[in-house]
């Protein structure tokens, strides 16, 4: 029989420059921000993926893990739940962990430099007997603050304003891996997240990373994607050396043809 504290993974999710970018400056790039009042907010390309994934899956326990003040969070959260998609779950998507639950970072360069501290999560009343090390994931994207619980850490790149002003690197890309890679995660949980994590940690194909994030890319992304899937499936040369220069010439092929188009 499944223990209690294996059956279900708490999913913590950090906030600035993770979700969101929120700033006291409103950054000139075109585009509005999705909020505004005491900062400028705006949500990251693809949050939505994410978080529907991980709020629709079963087995997750998803929390927000800030060192933003509870009142902040609350309306930051506010705002994301506003998709559409997400509307289903604004009284799921209730358990915040700010800043009391972060610690002093003594080695950071400023003073208000903060750390995580999953053990005070673990022992909060919510986790108790519930979640600890084999069953909580946490996503941010400072490996500075993490560094105390580098076992449970996925740490991602940082979502800020050269992304907003370049429109790139494609974020809708990236989010939809992470929400395909915590789906995986979830799906084959079957007692410790640390040996999956750490046998399979969270990468992404820089090449479709590194693109501007508008739909026509978004779109080609996938469809580049879909062809390196095909070609692996179909192309099964007898040397590994000859393999790779099949798939190589067969992709240079496919998209040269897609550039006459």
């Amino acid at each position: 029989m499944e223990s209690k504290v294996a059956s279900r993974v708490l999913v913590l999710l950090d906030m600035n420059e993770t979700l969101i970018y929120r700033k006291r400056e409103r950054v000139k790039c075109g585009i509005p921000p999705n909020a505004t009042g005491s900062k400028f907010l705006y949500l990251r390309p693809g949050y939505a993926d994410l978080l529907y994934s991980l709020l629709s899956h079963p087995r997750a326990q998803v929390a927000v893990y800030s060192s933003m003040m509870t009142k902040n969070i609350e309306f930051v959260v506010d705002v994301m739940l506003k998709d559409k998609r997400l509307l289903p779950f604004k009284h799921a998507f209730t358990w915040f962990f700010g800043k009391k639950f972060n610690v002093r970072d003594p080695e950071g360069e400023k003073r208000t430099d903060t750390m995580r501290d999953l053990n005070l999560i673990w022992e909060d009343a919510a986790c108790k007997g519930k979640y600890g090390p084999t069953n909580t994931v946490l996503i941010d994207n400072e490996a500075r603050k993490v560094r105390s619980c580098p076992e449970n850490a996925i740490v991602i790149d940082s979502f800020t304003a050269s992304h907003l002003i370049e429109r790139m690197p494609n974020n809708t890309y990236y989010m939809g891996e992470l929400a395909q890679y915590m789906t995986g995660l979830l799906d084959g949980f079957s007692g410790d997240v640390r040996k999956q994590l750490k046998e399979k940690p969270f990468v992404v194909d820089q090449a479709l990373y590194q693109t501007v994030d508008t739909a026509k890319s978004r779109k080609r992304a996938t469809k580049d994607k879909q062809k390196v899937m095909y070609m692996k499936k179909t192309v099964q040369p007898k040397k590994s050396e000859e393999g790779e220069a099949a798939v190589s010439e067969k992709l240079k092929g496919m998209s040269l043809e897609d550039e006459k188009k």
